[in-house]
């Protein structure tokens, strides 16, 4: 869902040549910051290293 919004702030910007807001992008779609922040979760491990999840799939 975020790459998708993402992707329509890119589209948006290649159109008109002005970059909209991303809070813009969310108001559009009727999509709040919560609804992404509850399900992406930035995880760090013993390493140092950090993943990221998009609910129970392990994006990196």
């Amino acid at each position: 869902m975020a790459l998708v919004l993402t992707k329509e702030r890119l589209n948006e910007f290649i159109k008109t040549g002005e970059v909209k807001e991303q809070s813009d992008i969310y108001e559009e779609f009727d999509i709040s910051q919560s609804v992404i922040d509850s399900l992406l979760k930035r995880e760090q491990d013993d390493e140092g290293k950090f993943h990221i999840r998009w609910g129970s799939q392990r994006v990196s």
